[in-house]
Formats: structure tokens, C-alpha cells, sequence
């Protein structure tokens, strides 16, 4: 997954997603969309959270939280803006 995946709402053919952390407690999450999942993943990374990661957001909710990752994104890593907001040449 990557940055123009925030935001994404197609349903995960699987919803069991597990972080295995080294020298950690691994996470597992249950998400049903592609956003949650990559929310899951950016929390447990980064230890950052913008909001629930489940699948009853509005369309409006899941919107805020995925301008709070983007602009936690370029605040972070600014000469990659383009890259956090999924604007990426693949």
C-alpha cells in the first residue's frame, strides 16, 4: 500500500491484517476497506492516530482522516508533498 491508497474505499478481499513488530507485541486489526487497513498499518508505524480505523466512516470522516495522514505526511517528509498526496509517476 502506499499514499494514494489513504482514502481508498474498495472493500479487502480479507479482512485480517497483522504487523509483525520486532521486539514487540505483534498487532493484528480486522479492517473492511482499504483505508482502514493502511490507517492500521500507519498507526502502528508511526504511532499516530487521525481517527477510527473501521468501517462505518462516512465518506466525509474517511475524507478528513486522509487530509490529516497527507498533511502529517508533508509536514514530516516536505520534499515527497507530491508523493503524500498519492501524486506519484508509477
Amino acid at each position: 500500500m502506499t499514499s494514494h491508497h489513504i482514502g481508498d474505499g474498495r472493500r479487502l478481499p480479507e479482512q485480517s491484517i497483522w504487523v509483525r513488530r520486532v521486539g514487540s507485541r505483534d498487532r493484528q486489526a480486522q479492517p473492511w476497506y482499504v483505508h482502514d487497513g493502511l490507517e492500521f498499518a500507519l498507526k502502528v508505524i508511526t504511532g499516530r492516530a487521525f481517527g477510527p480505523q473501521n468501517g462505518h466512516l462516512l465518506p466525509s470522516q474517511r475524507a478528513r482522516n486522509t487530509r490529516k495522514w497527507q498533511a502529517w505526511c508533508v509536514e514530516r517528509y516536505p520534499a515527497q508533498a507530491d508523493a503524500c498526496h498519492g501524486k506519484t509517476d508509477m
